[in-house]
């Protein structure tokens, strides 16, 4: 796993533009990202509900590097959530249980389970479910 990443490693863009000493392009692989951070977050909602939830009812996951990129429904329920996680520096989420509210007006039919990740204090994944 660390050769996999440190091979992502490069002074060198994909433009051919030489990086100054001690700067690096990582390439990341975006698609397993997005099944790990999936997969952590149907086993917290198991940890959380005590039941499974279906990988087809993902309906979104953000990279969100600031606090300002993340998506305004989030930022509106963080307040009424606690963060949970046993080591909150090495990982802790929030984790939002919409099964009794509507959650937005635009899709009055549509209940939401969403998923806040905090990796090192310093990498941000919202993840929403649609309610199995």
């Amino acid at each position: 796993m660390i050769r996999k990443i440190l091979s992502g490693f490069s002074n060198v863009t994909p433009g051919g533009i030489y990086l100054p000493q001690g700067i690096f392009q990582v390439k990341l692989d975006q698609l397993r990202i997005r099944r790990v951070v999936f997969k952590i977050a149907r086993g917290l909602f198991y940890i959380e509900n005590k039941s499974y939830l279906p990988l087809e009812n993902a309906k979104d996951i953000r990279f969100c590097v600031k606090g300002d990129n993340v998506p305004e429904l989030y930022r509106v329920y963080w307040p009424a959530v606690k963060l949970s996680g046993v080591y909150p520096k090495v990982f802790s989420y929030k984790y939002f249980n919409s099964c009794k509210y509507s959650v937005s007006s635009k899709y009055p039919g549509l209940e939401f389970h969403l998923f806040t990740l905090l990796f090192w204090e310093a990498v941000m994944f919202c993840v929403t479910f649609e309610k199995p």
